[in-house]
Formats: structure tokens, C-alpha cells, sequence
């Protein structure tokens, strides 16, 4: 069995360390958007267990932080000329 896990928590600058993502949160009485921050650490583990489903134990564990990609939205807007339908 495999799974991933965010641990999210509150910084009070949350560019320096742990980036996670970037959520909508609605809007302000304004009307600008209300965009947080999530800061966190992401775990990947594998969990054995056997044919009736007993718990062995975990086999892996990855923890990992993301970086803030600059430049991604540019990125999508390119098209791959070999994967263009004929």
C-alpha cells in the first residue's frame, strides 16, 4: 500500500521554508482574492502487509519539501510540436 501525506502548519513568513502549495481562499470584502500559502512537509510511504492483511510494517519512507516553480504557467502554455493531433 502506498500513500502521501502533507503536514501542514503556519509560519509567519511562509516563502522561506516548506512551501507546499497555494490555495484559494475566496475573496475579501473588496473584492481582491484571497490567496494562502500552505507551508508543510510531504511524506511517500509504503506499508507491506500480507495476503489476509496483516501490517508487516513499512518497506519506504520519502519526506520532501517543494520549491516554488517560477515560470510554470509558461511552461503549460507551450505546445510540443510531436504531440500535436494530426
Amino acid at each position: 500500500l502506498q500513500d502521501t501525506t502533507e503536514f501542514i502548519y503556519s509560519r509567519a513568513q511562509p516563502g522561506k521554508i516548506g512551501f507546499t502549495k497555494t490555495i484559494n481562499a475566496g475573496r475579501y470584502k473588496a473584492g481582491q482574492p484571497n490567496v494562502l500559502t500552505l507551508c508543510g512537509v510531504l511524506k511517500h510511504s509504503s506499508l507491506a502487509v500480507t495476503l489476509t492483511g496483516t501490517p508487516l510494517g513499512l518497506t519506504a519512507a520519502k519526506f520532501w519539501t517543494r520549491t516554488k516553480f517560477k515560470g510554470t504557467l509558461a511552461l503549460k502554455r507551450h505546445i510540443n510540436p510531436t504531440r500535436v493531433p494530426i
